[in-house]
């Protein structure tokens, strides 16, 4: 179910490069493309998204803000964004720059919502 809620937050959000569910050790359990097509940037994002949640949560709790929710991140080249699941897995989006990012975080928020009913 989690690999469909992946394809379906690339279909309606098509500035969306890559959608990957990650579990709360950085292990990936599902990803849009599928990780033939899109291998390297998978491999680089997985590790890396772990790393960045973990340092913005510990974060967030150090200046009194609690848990972490959703993490975004804007460069020139595009947003990343990452939504924590309450079972401690996380959804992150990779998208191009031209991204509108109110529509990114309710796509994001709403797949993620997806996986945890499917989870339940």
């Amino acid at each position: 179910m989690a690999e469909l809620a992946l394809h379906t937050l690339r279909s309606i959000s098509p500035d969306i490069e890559l959608a990957v569910l990650l579990d709360p050790d950085g292990a990936i359990c599902g990803v849009s493309p599928s990780m033939d097509e899109d291998d390297e940037l998978v491999a680089v994002a997985a590790p890396l998204l772990t790393t960045l949640t973990s340092l913005a949560d510990r974060s967030a709790r150090e200046l009194g803000r609690g848990m972490l929710d959703t993490l975004v991140l804007r460069g020139p080249n595009g947003h990343v964004v990452v939504q924590e699941l309450q079972d401690g897995r996380m959804l992150a989006a990779v998208a191009r720059s031209g991204a509108r990012l109110g529509l990114l975080l309710d796509d994001v928020a709403s797949a993620a919502s997806q996986i945890a009913r499917s989870a339940a």
